[in-house]
C-alpha cells in the first residue's frame, strides 16, 4: 500500500514536471503535399516500469537512514548516498508521465515537409524526406531528423516525493535530444493508414546536484555527484490511423531500449532498461 500510495505521489507531481521523452511520431512515411498542413494533439505515457519501481524500493529503504543520519546518530556511508543519487535521478527521468503532444506539419513538396512538436517539457523541430512511394513499391518510406530541448523544473518533482528531497537537491536540468527514425507506411484509401519506424534518440543531459553535508559521512562528496554521459533509446514505434479524409485517430505504441550508465560519486551505474509507451492522438489535414 506504501508503494502503490508513492507512485501516485509521484504521478502527480509528474504531471507538473517531468523529465521524460517521448519516442512517438504522430506521422506517417508519406511527406504531405506543398502548403498540406496536419496537426496532431494527444496524449502518451512513457513507461520504464522496472526502473521506476527499483527507485521507489530503493527510496523507501534509505528513508530511515536519512532520517537516522539527520539525528547524527548513523551518518550515510558513501554507498548509501550514492543509492539515493540512483534513487531521486530514476524519479526524475522515469517516472511514468502522461505528456501532452501537440504537432503541426507543414508540405513543403517534392517529397519534404517540417514540423513543430510539443511534448510535456519538450519542444522539437523536425524535417521528413519521403524516398519511396507506395507507387513504386507498395509502401511509402521516409527519413526523418528531429532535434529537441527540454525545459523542466527538475527541483519541483523530486522534492514533492519525498521529506527526503530536502537532502538532495537537483537543480539546473538542462537536456537536448537527437533523433533519428526510418518510417514506412501504407494507406488504405481515406479511412486508414498503418505505419511504423525504427527509431534512435540520443540525449544529452546536464544537471546540478547537492547533498547535505550534514547527513553523510567526513569525506563523502556533497556536489557535483552526477556525470550523466549519453542517454540513448533505439526500438520502434507500431500505429494506425482511423477515419475519414480530413479527421483520424491516431493509436501508436512505442519500444524502446534504453541504454544510460551514469556516473554517481565517482562510480558508474546501470540505469538502462526497456520503455513503453502508448500514445492515442486527434489528427487533423487542412
Amino acid at each position: 500500500m506504501k508503494n502503490l500510495l508513492t507512485a501516485l505521489l509521484l504521478l502527480v507531481a509528474a504531471c507538473a514536471a517531468g523529465c521524460t521523452a517521448s519516442t512517438s511520431q504522430l506521422q506517417r512515411a508519406r511527406a504531405l503535399g506543398q502548403w498540406q498542413v496536419e496537426a496532431a494533439f494527444g496524449t502518451t505515457i512513457p513507461i520504464s516500469a522496472t526502473v521506476f519501481q527499483a527507485a521507489i524500493d530503493a527510496i523507501d529503504t534509505l528513508e530511515p537512514r536519512v532520517q537516522a543520519a539527520e539525528q547524527g546518530t548513523a551518518p550515510l556511508t558513501e554507498a548509501e548516498a550514492r543509492e539515493l543519487v540512483r534513487a531521486g535521478l530514476s524519479v526524475l527521468l522515469f517516472t511514468p508521465t502522461p505528456l501532452s503532444e501537440f504537432s503541426a506539419r507543414l508540405g513543403l513538396g517534392k517529397g519534404f515537409d517540417v514540423g513543430l512538436r510539443f511534448s510535456g517539457p519538450r519542444t522539437a523541430l523536425d524535417g521528413k524526406w519521403q524516398f519511396l512511394g507506395a507507387e513504386q513499391a507498395g509502401v511509402d518510406m521516409a527519413l526523418s531528423l528531429a532535434v529537441g530541448r527540454h525545459s523542466s523544473p527538475a527541483e519541483s518533482l523530486w522534492s514533492k516525493a519525498y521529506d527526503i528531497a530536502e537532502k538532495l537537491k537537483f537543480a539546473g536540468y538542462e537536456r537536448t535530444d537527437l533523433t533519428s527514425a526510418l518510417l514506412v507506411s501504407r494507406d488504405f484509401g481515406e479511412w486508414a493508414s498503418l505505419y511504423g519506424a525504427a527509431v534512435w534518440m540520443r540525449s544529452w543531459i546536464s544537471i546540478s546536484t547537492v547533498l547535505d553535508e550534514d547527513v553523510v559521512e567526513a569525506g563523502v562528496s556533497t556536489s557535483d555527484l552526477v556525470d550523466p554521459g549519453p542517454f540513448d533509446q533505439i526500438g520502434g514505434v507500431a500505429g494506425v490511423r482511423l477515419g475519414y479524409r480530413y479527421v483520424w485517430v491516431s493509436f501508436e505504441l512505442s519500444v524502446t531500449k534504453v541504454a544510460f550508465s551514469p556516473t554517481l560519486i565517482g562510480q558508474g551505474v546501470d540505469l538502462s532498461g526497456w520503455m513503453v509507451s502508448p500514445t492515442i492522438a486527434l489528427v487533423g489535414r487542412f
